[in-house]
């Protein structure tokens, strides 16, 4: 439970601090975590899709946590339909 709430808030932090902006559609994105986070790998790595019609201000933040042996674009593929209607960013990370 630790880890996932530290993983949660390292994509957070990434995605709002970073001067980086995502192109809508899927896109893939990895994150290098010397020393925090170093059980099963140095790097991170999650899929992001962001719909046409996000708002950064106002639009919402969907985290889709796959299962063992799944990636995020498994989850993604579930929850685009929802994005779409919603205006909301997703989140699929490659546990």
């Amino acid at each position: 439970m630790k880890k996932l709430f530290f993983f949660f808030i390292i994509c957070l932090s990434s995605l709002c601090v970073s001067a980086q902006s995502y192109p809508t559609g899927q896109s893939k994105d990895s994150i290098k975590l010397d020393g925090i986070y170093s059980t099963y790998s140095s790097t991170l790595s999650f899929y992001i899709y962001k719909p046409l019609s996000y708002d950064s201000l106002t639009s919402p933040l969907l985290i889709g946590l796959n299962g063992v042996g799944g990636d995020g674009t498994s989850t993604i593929s579930h929850l685009q339909d929802i994005a779409e209607r919603r205006h909301a960013l997703i989140i699929g990370p490659n546990l």
